[in-house]
């Protein structure tokens, strides 16, 4: 703990960054880091998430975000708002932004990076890459977690039809990774989740090869699966 402490202390004063956020509560930790002019390197990310996979007691989820001085958090979504809000979001959109987040589920760790010239990048810290789950024959793509008052919301994306019985499936392997969490699981097939308020406007991580037109839109279903004390998933 104490060499740990000397290493924070060492970062923060070479680098200057910001500690915004650092929560905890019931196994999942968030963290958003500001970083110092030009500090924005894959090296520097990379010594903040293994700095933050090396504090004790390691928590179970652990969201390390990380902004670079030309870059901002993803816009957050009014409580209300439609299609054509969104549209309006994404042919504004401006591609030049520095963020960087790290996603730790147990042992397995990944870091991805967004640069100013719009590439993304992974980069597996340890173990495998936990935004990748596989459940009940299908394949799942954690697009993003949000940490609610009540719960932790996972919203992800994948090529399979959405079932109910494979949507019970990923919540059965959520459970076994997060057992002491609430969990909401949002899943479908384009990952937009334009219709979710805890989702950004545009994810600085997920390539959007073409927006829908609005009838696409109307048509986007949605698989929900929640772990209150009667589990359940629906369609919607």
């Amino acid at each position: 703990m104490k060499t740990l402490s000397l290493l924070c202390l060492v970062t923060t004063l070479l680098y200057a960054d910001t500690r915004v956020t650092d929560e905890e509560r019931d196994g999942v930790r968030t963290v958003v880091i500001t970083l110092s002019e030009g500090s924005f390197t894959l090296e520097h990310l990379e010594e903040l998430s293994r700095l933050e996979l090396s504090r004790a007691p390691r928590a179970a989820l652990i969201s390390l975000t990380m902004i670079g001085s030309r870059g901002g958090v993803p816009l957050p979504k009014p409580d209300h708002f439609g299609f054509q809000t969104w549209m309006s979001i994404y042919n504004a959109r401006n591609e030049l932004n520095e963020i960087a987040e790290m996603t730790a589920i147990h042992e397995d760790a990944v870091l991805r990076v967004r640069e100013r010239n719009g590439t993304a990048t992974e980069r597996i810290l340890s173990g495998t890459n936990p935004l990748h789950i596989s459940a009940g024959g299908q394949d799942f793509q954690i697009l993003s977690v949000f940490e609610g008052r009540e719960d932790v919301r996972f919203f992800i994306r994948t090529a399979f039809p959405l079932r109910v019985d494979g949507g019970e499936e990923l919540l059965r392997t959520l459970q076994v990774a997060l057992p002491n969490t609430a969990i909401t699981a949002n899943v479908q097939n384009d990952g937009l989740f334009i219709d979710s308020a805890e989702y950004p406007f545009l994810n600085p991580f997920v390539r959007i090869e073409r927006p829908p037109t609005e009838d696409e839109y109307r048509r986007i279903k949605t698989l929900t699966c929640i772990n209150t004390r009667t589990p359940r998933c629906e369609i919607h």
